[in-house]
């Protein structure tokens, strides 16, 4: 079982799937928010550090459909609400199309599309990850910087967010090599299928088009088309990394989403703050 598995909040049970770093330290900001509303479990993704679990390569996302069953026995859940953060909504596709008796409702983030490619950029650096990892790291702020000045207009604020992300990347730093292996899944698996098969409720979440510069909102829309009944909310004033730059606006949507599907018209913690910020 999952060495790092993090349980936290109470109320309707979300089980969080953390990105292609694999990594929920990544994510705090959307935990802590979703904890004020619903209860969060979430685990390190198998093959990352944490996990205890080895990565078979050979068996694809059945790894994680796997890590998952167990990671809900171990915290006594029969059902819950997935909610998969960019490349960790594939991981959460797979579950609802295998596992729809365990499945409450899908979230998906600024998720990939099902048939996803990887750009020029992106194919280069999944053939050397461990040499194009510097690279990778040096380029992040052309991609995410206009989002988190979007998001985060406050320079405090900012400088804040920023140093956390640092202490994140210095403290619980990802794999290149398992990233490169996460994305080299997703490019050769195709999901539309998959998506066929998912008939429970299901909210696609997104940041602004302008501002997503890592996986184009127009690709994670394409879920619209396939998933029967999925609909869909923007995170005004973000792109890729709206659970965490804007973590209570995220989670008053999910809050929402987990109200509609319990058939109740409680408000959430969240959402009395008043503050989508």
């Amino acid at each position: 079982m999952p060495i790092t598995l993090i349980d936290k909040g109470a109320g309707s049970p979300v089980l969080l799937i953390p990105g292609i770093q694999g990594r929920p330290e990544y994510l705090r900001p959307a935990i802590d928010a979703l904890a004020g509303r619903c209860r969060v479990v979430t685990f390190s993704l198998c093959g990352s550090a944490g996990s205890g679990l080895r990565y078979d390569p050979t068996r694809g996302y059945e790894n994680y459909v796997d890590q998952i069953d167990g990671v809900l026995a171990e915290s006594g859940l029969s059902r819950a609400t997935l909610v998969g953060v960019s490349a960790g909504g594939r991981i959460a596709l797979r579950y609802a199309a295998d596992r729809p008796h365990r499945v409450k409702g899908l979230v998906l983030i600024s998720t990939p599309p099902p048939h996803w490619q990887p750009a020029r950029r992106v194919a280069a650096y999944l053939r050397a990850p461990r040499r194009s990892a510097l690279l990778f790291l040096g380029t992040s702020p052309f991609r995410l910087g206009p989002e988190i000045l979007a998001a985060l207009s406050d320079p405090a604020e900012r400088r804040r967010f920023l140093a956390s992300q640092l202490k994140t990347l210095c403290t619980a730093p990802p794999s290149p090599r398992r990233m490169a292996e996460h994305a080299r899944l997703m490019a050769d698996t195709d999901q539309t299928a998959d998506c066929a098969r998912i008939h429970d409720r299901t909210l696609v979440i997104t940041g602004e088009r302008a501002l997503d510069r890592v996986v184009p909102v127009d690709g994670t829309l394409q879920y619209l088309r396939l998933i029967e009944g999925a609909r869909h909310v923007e995170i005004e004033r973000t792109g890729h990394l709206g659970s965490i730059t804007r973590p209570r606006a995220f989670a008053l949507l999910v809050g929402d989403f987990l109200d509609s599907i319990e058939g109740t018209s409680a408000r959430s913690e969240v959402a009395q703050l008043g503050d989508w910020s």
